[in-house]
């Protein structure tokens, strides 16, 4: 089970991305344990990455985001919430590199990509007045969605440049065709069938009964076309295994011989099938010939992952951060008295962003939630 620090891991990047160096957010709930004489709800400066200071309630509102993107937020401890905050701190320091990167990269996006962005993000409503019902609501014009996509196409751009140049080098994507090919190129033996579902167990019977006299699939099921819910027409086929359909299903087609036609076979759903058993595959692996483009482009993404961690590690590196309030970074000591009892404590010398935390699993990276470079919680 991933724990919450490694969930954050999985979906920083996208923080990053979207993450506006000059947004306010409103005031947080703050926890008593480090009020040092402020009265509660006041706002302060928590630390200060190059020269621009992080206020408590950006910190909080930083630290709820992350644990909601992560589904995380039952039964969070302090220890997460230490881990939370660093990963937020290391999220505004990458992204004022980020900017900073930009300026210097003179990185340019044109209007139609931006008009494209723009339509990506309508084609999400079901209509466009609802897309402009939300803009009136929440206060936003098409203007500043037109600028905020903006930045982050550049952004993104940005982060395509850190991997130019990657490629796979010697015999990579057979290794790893090789070492997935039990869990994912190899295929369960599996039924090719035509399928009529019908709504009357009656129609089901004539139906079978005139296939099985010599009448032609087609034109059984278009005499019967009122009382069908699915089928397959022509010489169009469907594939599945055992497991893939109810028991039911599997049980008349597996042991029938190519070519004969099963059924009715009736479910709880009050559906009855009427199959055609066209063919059998005993499975097996699927040839690296045939699934070497899908293998060379996990190898690919794969590093384009990698690239990209490197190059966001190395912009957190980069950046200047000075820790105002240690104590809110600084993970409480648990500790085992005699009874068997675990306590905590927040008395430990403090450590800043960049020291390391203790260390948590390393799952493989999914393709659509590339992780960045290993932050100061790791």
């Amino acid at each position: 089970m991933r724990t919450l620090r490694t969930q954050v891991k999985w979906i920083m990047i996208s923080v990053i991305v979207v993450f506006v160096l000059t947004t306010f957010w409103g005031y947080g709930s703050y926890s008593s344990r480090s009020q040092k004489g402020r009265s509660a709800g006041q706002d302060y400066a928590v630390a200060e990455v190059d020269g621009r200071e992080v206020m408590r309630s950006q910190l909080d509102q930083g630290v709820l985001d992350l644990a909601e993107r992560s589904s995380s937020t039952k039964d969070i401890k302090e220890a997460d919430v230490v881990a939370l905050r660093r990963s937020v701190l290391d999220n505004v320091a990458i992204a004022s590199q980020l900017e900073k990167e930009l300026k210097r990269s003179h990185i340019e996006v044109s209007d139609e990509e931006v008009t494209n962005a723009v339509k990506d993000v309508e084609d999400r409503f079901p209509t466009k007045e609802s897309y402009q019902e939300y803009l009136e609501q929440s206060g936003v014009t098409e203007k500043q969605i037109r600028a905020q996509l903006r930045e982050d196409l550049s952004r993104r751009k940005l982060l395509e440049n850190a991997t130019v140049g990657v490629a796979i080098s010697g015999d990579e994507d057979v290794k790893t065709y090789d070492a997935l090919k039990p869990l994912i190129f190899t295929r369960r033996p599996y039924v090719e069938v035509q399928i009529a579902a019908f709504l009357s167990p009656d129609r089901a019977e004539a139906a079978l009964a005139r296939m099985r006299g010599g009448e032609p699939w087609d034109g059984v099921l278009k005499d019967l076309s009122g009382d069908l819910r699915e089928r397959t027409s022509g010489d169009a086929t469907t594939a599945f295994s055992e497991g893939e359909v109810p028991p039911q299903i599997w049980a008349a087609v597996a042991s029938a011989d190519d070519g004969a036609f099963v059924g009715p076979v009736s479910l709880e759903s009050r559906d009855h099938y009427v199959l055609r058993k066209v063919s059998y595959s005993p499975g097996g692996a699927l040839p690296f010939d045939e699934v070497s483009a899908d293998v060379r482009e996990m190898v690919l993404g794969q590093k384009r992952r990698a690239a990209q961690e490197e190059f966001l590690k190395m912009l957190r590196d980069r950046a200047e951060v000075k820790i105002l309030d240690e104590e809110l970074f600084t993970a409480p000591v648990v500790s085992e008295d005699l009874s068997g009892d675990r306590k905590s404590s927040a008395d430990q010398a403090p450590s800043s962003p960049d020291a390391p935390a203790p260390k948590d699993e390393d799952p493989q990276l999914s393709p659509d939630a590339p992780a960045p470079g290993e932050s100061s919680d790791q």
